[in-house]
């Protein structure tokens, strides 16, 4: 990193850990400069200066950056600094100080797999209220997976119950047939798996010719080292964490390293691609996936057939990770 924004960055670092009891935000900032510059052995207006002219900011415009990061999540200071900047250790550094101190939200996708067939409209419309943030539709064929689920139709007919993403998930050999016929039914993420189509880079560019997101899926039996060439071109990564088919199974412990090597991975990269995983999801087992880098937690059976009301079920989950401090 280099020193033009090291300082900087160590300071909102510092702010972010320090003196958590100290308030207002500039107090705790004026704390944390007065602890740099003794050890540094100069005056604290001599950090402060380091920090606001490199930004060409006054020290008032400069403490108002770090109170809408740490009150409101605004991640303005972090575009400043990267305007700082060319330098591409910077660029990473900055990368990474905004993820450990702005993480993405958590977003939960419930799979209708588990829900009633029989109201289906109805319950994608109570779990769109109840806060979900997207629409998990497994696609089953029979063949790739032992079950048949749902096509096309039941797709479109759903767009009609929600303004929520369809998060299509492709559970079906030769899915470029399928692509178009997904996409054109109001599919806003489709996902496919590795395993059945040799021409991952042509597929992708498929799906994102419909202007919907792409995402490759990988069973747990499946490397990572499938997805080497493809990553950069990927919204979405789905990690299987069952084996697929059915719903209501148990969770595979041995999944959460595997997660754990793809947030590396995709951090490396620094790939805005969301991290999915789907596979005996509950609130037990949420925060251990979250702290392995999964960013979006597909659940069946967790919401649609826990014994709780929807509402109640996705509450759990954010009772869950909100208790880890996630």
């Amino acid at each position: 990193m280099s020193k033009r924004i090291e300082q900087i960055v160590f300071v909102i670092k510092a702010v972010a850990e320090e003196y958590q009891d100290v308030h207002p935000i500039s107090a705790r900032r004026m704390r944390v400069t007065q602890d740099a510059a003794d050890y540094h052995e100069v005056a604290p207006q001599t950090i402060l200066d380091a920090c606001t002219r490199r930004l060409g900011i006054s020290a008032y415009k400069f403490d108002d950056y770090l109170k809408k990061l740490f009150q409101n999540r605004d991640k303005s200071i972090f575009d400043l600094l990267r305007r700082q900047s060319r330098d591409a250790e910077d660029q990473v550094a900055i990368s990474d100080l905004e993820r450990e101190l702005v993480p993405p939200p958590i977003k939960l996708a419930p799979s209708i797999l588990s829900a009633d067939f029989s109201r289906l409209g109805e319950e994608v419309a109570e779990v769109t209220k109840a806060g979900a943030d997207y629409i998990h539709i497994d696609v089953m064929d029979g063949h790739f997976v032992p079950n048949i689920t749902i096509g096309a139709a039941v797709v479109k007919a759903l767009r009609r119950w929600t303004n929520l993403p369809l998060d299509v998930h492709l559970m079906v050999n030769e899915p470029q047939i399928q692509i178009p016929r997904f996409a054109e039914a109001g599919a806003d993420i489709i996902t496919i798996h590795a395993e059945v189509c040799p021409h991952l880079h042509q597929a992708v560019q498929q799906i994102k010719g419909f202007k919907a997101k792409a995402g490759i899926a990988l069973n747990p039996g499946t490397s990572l080292a499938y997805l080497d060439e493809i990553l950069p071109s990927l919204d979405l990564v789905l990690l299987m964490t069952v084996d697929p088919g059915s719903s209501g199974q148990l969770f595979i412990q041995g999944m959460v390293d595997k997660i754990a090597r793809l947030r590396k991975r995709l951090d490396e990269l620094n790939s805005a691609a969301e991290l999915e995983v789907d596979g005996g999801i509950t609130p037990e087992i949420a925060p251990e996936v979250v702290r392995a880098g999964a960013r979006v937690l597909v659940a069946g059976a967790a919401v649609f057939d826990s014994g709780k009301s929807i509402k109640e079920a996705l509450q759990s989950f954010r009772e869950a990770l909100s208790g880890e401090g996630i």
